[in-house]
């Protein structure tokens, strides 16, 4: 290797961890995630038994769009604020559970939930008692 490539390899190296520096800073500002949006997770249970594919609705009382999400199999469920933010505006929210394919009788009061989303990770389970 001649001194002029030695001298450019040298060169390439000696700014290498400056721009890995940079590409992290850029993505953990522009990937890391909104302050307004706190993760909410859960698990709807009726009858002790998790309730599987009802829908999860978060209302925030103050003006913004909603987040909702969907049981699985073991009634976990995880809202989606847009379809790539997880989780639901910092604040109160009206929340609602609902059965769409309306197998499971869920009262009305489970239509009129309130819990208060915050900053970081938020779990609300829900037990629904059966009639």
């Amino acid at each position: 290797m001649d001194d002029v490539m030695l001298e450019r390899t040298l060169a390439k190296l000696r700014f290498a961890p400056a721009v890995t520096a940079m590409l992290m800073l850029t993505c953990v500002i522009g990937c890391g995630g909104r302050s307004d949006v706190g993760t909410v997770t859960g698990k709807v249970t009726y009858g002790g038994q998790p309730l599987r594919a009802a829908e999860v609705q978060f209302n925030p009382d103050a003006a913004g769009r909603n987040s909702v999400g969907y049981t699985d199999a073991d009634g976990e469920y995880e809202l989606l604020y847009t379809p790539s933010v997880n989780g639901a505006l910092v604040g109160q929210h009206n929340i609602a559970v609902l059965d769409r394919s309306g197998k499971t009788p869920i009262p009305s009061e489970f239509t009129r939930l309130k819990f208060e989303v915050k900053p970081g990770s938020n779990r609300f389970n829900i037990d629904i008692p059966s009639k």
